[in-house]
């Protein structure tokens, strides 16, 4: 509506309406723990990627601090399908097998979403960045190898 000239164009993931290397750079923020087959919708991003391109993926982590309070404490019933969580190791695994070369990766929200405490870790996180694969989530910036 606040956009009459916009071009929005629906799709599935894992059959995308695009020909081959058709874009510079792709975001995937808050999705790719929600698909079916993540290999297959990472396929797809390889292929509309064009060679060189950006792809910028953010996952919720399996290895963050909190998890098991987190898992334990939730309302399951809330939402009754689980978002799947990613082990560093995996994602980035699922990443390189579709020829998407990891340039850099940190973590964000761990313990604390706001505020002082927030400010801490992402300070802490810069000091020793292991750190970043313990927070809630991770974001890569990946290079399309072909």
């Amino acid at each position: 509506e606040n956009n009459p000239s916009a071009r929005i164009i629906q799709g599935d993931i894992e059959n995308l309406p695009f020909p081959d290397d058709s874009f510079d750079i792709i975001t995937m923020t808050e999705v790719l723990e929600h698909m079916l087959n993540f290999e297959k919708s990472l396929s797809e991003v390889h292929r509309v990627l064009k060679p060189g391109g950006v792809f910028i993926v953010s996952v919720p982590n399996r290895d963050w601090a909190s998890y098991d309070f987190y898992d334990k404490t939730r309302n399951h019933s809330m939402q009754p399908v689980d978002d799947h969580y990613f082990r560093f190791r995996e994602i980035s695994e699922l990443l390189v097998q579709n020829k998407l070369r990891v340039k850099k990766y940190r973590g964000l929200d761990n313990l604390y979403y706001y505020g002082w405490k927030h400010k801490i870790e992402v300070f802490l996180a810069a000091l020793f960045p292991l750190l970043n694969r313990k927070m809630k989530r991770l974001v890569f910036k990946c290079i399309n190898e072909e």
